[in-house]
């Protein structure tokens, strides 16, 4: 029995999915009282394991059948009868409750080894224990696995910090990774919503590991990757300056394998005015200096004008409204940046919002750019230009 569900991501994706697999080699007899056990507790036809590019961790993933708590013991499959019990390694399953699907990620895996998996689950403490093993099935260690439903490289540049954070992200389902690059735009129009908001600024999470090496770029900002300094499944570029009339060169290595991705030219402001009371234009964003404060009435209306590098057809421009006292109270607003200008009733806004207010404007591009050479694997660009002022009520 196959250890990899099939599905339609083959045929999506174009290539025969190369994701590492296990093959049951069933339960022994110790294990289990009954020849043909009868699983009410293990899916055994959903426990995954991946290992990573560099193949000293790997990702087990189990399902069951019911909530249930789980233990599990691997070790080197080559190992003799007189080495298991000192080479067994266990790893308690990542919960407090009862839960039914559960991620373990192991380290510290010898690379040429295949290893047996033994893996308990139960109920409730003290009832039935089930008892199921596998073996890692055999791979090319040279050979990149990539993720079941395919897997995608974010790349988010703050182009006034001279910055950028990489991770990747592995989709959890065929449709997540379809759907992915139709939903990069936002909805035009002003929110209160809160959870709404936080979508819109809040990232995927990176999955483990980051797996790609030899990160470096070039033409529109150049720099090598480095490791992240608060996250291990991520790295980072610097950069010295920012050239806006080249294309973004990314090179990297996955596996044995050496990739080229070129992004297209990047957008920025060439200047963003905002008129109350009078006309104020933000100039590039100094984190040495106190932000400029702009005075407005009750009944002011609020209008923005800006110019952008170039002629954008996929940049937004979003606009966060903050309250001073109370970050918990804002309000945000999103424009399609080709218009160059957009209007709002300040009166309208300052009921929503009490008191003096931050407003961060942020230029939004995000691309999803696939690979050449039939990958699995994408890209996200994700880069912000962006101005603070803040909002004086008088």
């Amino acid at each position: 029995m196959n250890f990899l569900r099939k599905s339609s991501v083959t045929a999506l994706f174009g290539l025969a999915i190369l994701y590492l697999g296990l093959f049951f080699v069933g339960c022994t007899k110790k294990d289990s009282p009954k020849k043909n056990q009868v699983f009410t507790i293990i899916d055994t036809k959903k426990i995954y394991f991946s290992r990573t590019y560099e193949r000293d961790t790997g990702i087990l993933t189990l399902e069951f059948l019911q909530s249930a708590k789980c233990k599990v013991e691997y070790w080197p499959a080559n190992a003799t009868p007189t080495d298991i019990t000192s080479l067994t390694v266990t790893s308690k399953c990542a919960f407090e409750a009862p839960q039914k699907k559960v991620t373990e990620r192991l380290s510290n895996l010898n690379t040429r080894d295949s290893y047996i998996f033994k893996i308990s689950a139960w109920l409730q403490d003290g009832g039935p224990v089930e008892v199921y093993s596998a073996k890692e099935g055999s791979v090319d260690p040279y050979q990149p696995t990539t993720e079941p439903y395919g897997e995608i490289f974010v790349n988010r540049l703050d182009i006034p910090l001279k910055t950028a954070q990489i991770h990747r992200y592995a989709f959890t389902s065929p449709e997540e990774g379809i759907t992915f690059s139709k939903n990069l735009k936002r909805e035009t129009g002003c929110t209160k919503d809160t959870d709404k908001i936080i979508s819109y600024f809040k990232t995927s999470e990176p999955s483990p590991t980051i797996k790609l090496s030899k990160l470096s770029t070039r033409g529109l900002a150049s720099a090598n990757g480095a490791n992240h300094p608060f996250n291990v499944d991520m790295q980072q570029l610097t950069f010295e300056t920012l050239q806006f009339g080249d294309k973004w060169e990314i090179t990297y290595e996955l596996g044995n394998t050496s990739y080229r991705l070129l992004a297209p030219q990047l957008n920025y402001f060439e200047n963003f005015v905002v008129t109350g009371l009078r006309s104020q234009e933000l100039g590039p964003v100094n984190l040495q200096a106190p932000s400029t404060a702009i005075a407005l009435n009750s009944n002011s209306s609020l209008g923005f004008s800006w110019k952008l590098s170039k002629v954008g057809s996929n940049e937004q421009v979003l606009m966060l409204f903050e309250a001073q006292k109370d970050k918990s109270h804002q309000v945000l607003c999103v424009f399609d940046a080709k218009e160059g200008k957009g209007q709002l009733d300040f009166s309208g806004l300052s009921k929503d919002i009490a008191g003096n207010i931050n407003l961060s404007i942020y230029l939004e591009q995000r691309l999803f750019i696939p690979v050449e050479g039939g990958s699995s694997h994408s890209w996200l660009i994700q880069a912000y230009d962006w101005r603070h002022t803040v909002l004086n009520k008088i």
